[in-house]
């Protein structure tokens, strides 16, 4: 068998794929250090500082927060992303997300606010696809790749980490968001 005639069909390049987010939308750029993620700022409620995480007894995650008098879990991810029992000493930024009833923060080492017709999204390649990352689309940004996310995508990844039943329902749904 010719494996070279085979492969020939096959375009190894990147392909761009249109952008599944409103064009007027702002995105906001995530740094987990190791790695980054894109999401819709209208999915973000407000940015805490880390200094405010209290130590709480909620599985997975690595503390929590009071925010609109209610306890919300703060969690951290690392490079595989995985939920991390602490934060490193550059988490100092935690990203209050709401998606549905529910809400939760993420620890993140920076977050700027980019507009989207300055990206161009890109399909994640096979050799990159993971059934346990929360994208299937990314960007080239500052030169570093960045996964486009929604917070129903980081919900999903959070309950495939068994995460998600520590989450407690938001008891109002009256908070304003899109903080970036």
């Amino acid at each position: 068998m010719n494996l070279e005639k085979d492969n020939r069909g096959l375009d190894s390049t990147l392909r761009e794929v249109r952008v599944s987010v409103n064009n007027n939308e702002p995105l906001a750029l995530m740094h987990f250090g190791d790695f980054s993620l894109l999401m819709s700022s209208k999915d973000i409620v407000t940015l805490m500082s880390a200094h405010k995480i209290i130590p709480a007894a909620i599985a997975h995650s690595c503390g929590a927060i009071e925010f609109e008098q209610q306890v919300v879990p703060v969690f951290a991810f690392n490079k595989a992303l995985k939920l991390q029992p602490t934060l490193s000493n550059t988490q100092m930024t935690l990203v209050i997300i709401q998606y549905d009833a529910y809400i939760f923060a993420l620890c993140c080492t920076a977050l700027e606010k980019i507009e989207v017709a300055d990206v161009h999204f890109f399909a994640v390649p096979l050799s990159m696809s993971s059934r346990k990352q929360p994208f299937t689309q990314l960007a080239v940004v500052n030169k570093r790749a960045a996964g486009l996310t929604s917070a129903a995508l980081l919900w999903e990844l959070l309950h495939m980490r068994h995460a998600a039943q520590t989450i407690p329902r938001m008891k109002s749904h009256e908070l304003i968001q899109g903080a970036c």
